[in-house]
């Protein structure tokens, strides 16, 4: 695998203190590890003793995790950009410079998607202030913005440097995008890519997103198009393998963490394979 590229773990896949997670993931051969603002209430030292822990195990932070229902909120927006400075401030202490938002799903929300820009935008505003970015994601159950059709038309109203997506495999493929949006997205505006696969399930698509992920070579959608299709494009920003599976938390975290690295070496076999040919 080119080595060029880099790749995190999430700690939402493990069941396991900080600690071992940071061990196990080193181990499998990852670059870097998601990290979740629950994760800080959890360890020991908060957030600089999670900043010691990952930097002794050379463990970046390509996002932190999370801000929900924020844009088009009935709450006033001063107390909505507090909760945000509080993330912030964990961030910083952690020093991570990526913070998470996922698009709306509160049904109290506004439709006026021109409310949802003004309110990102002073969110963009307020982070790059601290010199950070919001990498926003669509949900495929959010309530206003849930294809990256819609995501990306944010990104653009938004119009803010510090303002970018965040690529889910899991909501581009359980809505049936085409990888054509892939094309419209500019490089410069994609903050990180998450790599899953799945499998046709009778369940909510909320229900496998939630429980039964798997790792990117595991299932039936096609990962490996998305990820030469971007690459193709300049792209060589952060993958993080982002699965959440209940069976996989009841696994040995050192077997669950190999497994993952394993499955993401596993896209690029097809690639070596037509290389050669």
């Amino acid at each position: 695998m080119n080595r060029l590229r880099r790749v995190a773990a999430n700690t939402g896949t493990f069941r396991a203190p900080l600690p071992e997670i940071v061990a196990v993931v080193r181990a499998a051969g990852f670059d870097g590890l998601e990290i979740w603002s629950r994760d800080l209430d959890e360890a020991c030292g908060g957030a600089r003793g999670v900043a010691s822990l990952l930097r002794e195990a050379g463990l970046k932070i390509p996002a932190f995790q999370l801000l929900r229902d924020y844009e088009g909120s009935d709450r006033p927006r001063a107390e909505r950009l507090a909760e945000a400075e509080e993330l912030f401030e964990r961030m910083i202490g952690l020093g991570a410079d990526t913070l998470l938002v996922c698009a709306t799903a509160d049904p109290k929300s506004t439709s006026d998607l021109g409310a949802h820009a003004r309110d990102l935008r002073a969110l963009a505003d307020l982070a790059d202030a601290r010199g950070l970015r919001i990498g926003f994601e669509p949900l495929s159950w959010s309530r206003w913005v849930s294809t990256y059709e819609q995501a990306w038309a944010c990104v653009e109203a938004v119009d803010r440097s510090s303002f970018g997506l965040v690529l889910d495999v899991f909501h581009l493929f359980s809505r049936n995008t085409s990888l054509r949006i892939l094309d419209r997205i500019e490089i410069d505006k994609l903050f990180m890519v998450q790599l899953c696969n799945a499998v046709t399930m009778p369940l909510p698509v909320i229900e496998i997103a939630r429980h039964h992920r798997r790792f990117p070579a595991d299932g039936e959608w096609p990962v490996f198009a998305v990820v030469q299709r971007l690459e193709a494009r300049g792209y060589d920003g952060f993958y993080s393998i982002e699965v959440f599976n209940d069976a996989y938390k009841t696994r040995d975290p050192a077997e669950v963490a190999a497994h993952a690295y394993r499955s993401f070496c596993e896209l690029f076999v097809e690639q070596r394979a037509e290389a050669g040919a």
